[in-house]
């Protein structure tokens, strides 16, 4: 393993996965910001390699990262959806299209 994926995964644990910014929509570190903390460019690439090497050496705290990323966010309370009037019927399609519409991940 290169000195600079090592560094990455070092950068990785630092990561608060509580701050949106450090991760992409799919739920990866943005290599954006392991770059800026690196202060050299970071491919996607080296990124991906990083991650996979890291959730190989720290299970838990990949498991953390998941959990912290698929949790909604502690201050956005979860809205359910509106009532079904007498002839509408809501589906769980529905419900989860509500929930992904507030930016929840599901």
């Amino acid at each position: 393993m290169s000195e600079k994926i090592q560094a990455l995964i070092e950068l990785i644990l630092g990561l608060d996965p509580k701050e949106e910014a450090h991760f992409t929509k799919n739920q990866l570190p943005d290599s954006r910001v392991l770059g800026e903390k690196l202060g050299e460019a970071v491919s996607a690439a080296e990124r991906d390699e990083a991650f996979t090497a890291f959730a190989e050496q720290h299970p838990e705290k990949a498991a953390e990262f998941r959990e912290a990323l698929n949790s909604p966010a502690e201050d956005e309370p979860v809205a359910a959806p509106t009532k079904a009037g007498p002839s509408e019927m809501i589906t769980g399609q529905d419900a989860i299209k509500h929930l992904r519409g507030k930016g929840h991940k599901i």
